[in-house]
């Protein structure tokens, strides 16, 4: 029986067990709540990707076998509260309502890019010429 068990789930201590529950503090150390409250969880995201869920978003808590508990992420399939992608010195940010983009060189080929609202050129406000489309 002991062999069999530690074949199943590991070598480890105890079974790895899953479960869903509640984000009752947001951040990238969360607190989720399911049978009691588990607190400076960090999220489980491919390297390059930070993301947070946001408070009361039903999320999956897996807890390994040695004891400690991640969040593997959200059922509800809201989006969540912000997301950041880096790779290659380059780094996109959603937060809040604002992408921001930080990289060496930006290049857009083919296709239009369109600006509905102001445009600000090294922090500049754009007034094009009298007459320019």
């Amino acid at each position: 029986m002991w062999i069999s068990e530690n074949i199943k789930f590991g070598g480890g201590s105890a079974p790895v067990r899953a479960e869903t529950g509640r984000v009752s503090i947001a951040g990238a150390e969360a607190a989720v709540v399911t049978d009691g409250e588990k607190r400076s969880l960090l999220t489980a995201l491919p390297p390059g990707i930070r993301s947070s869920a946001k408070l009361g978003q039903r999320v999956l808590l897996i807890t390994t076998d040695s004891g400690e508990a991640v969040v593997a992420g959200v059922t509800d399939g809201a989006a969540p509260e912000s997301l950041a992608i880096e790779a290659g010195g380059c780094l996109i940010e959603l937060d809040g309502g604002e992408v921001k983009i930080s990289a060496g060189r930006i290049e857009l080929s083919g296709g239009t890019v369109g600006i509905d609202g102001a445009l600000y050129i090294n922090g500049e406000k754009y007034e094009p010429p009298e007459g320019a489309v």
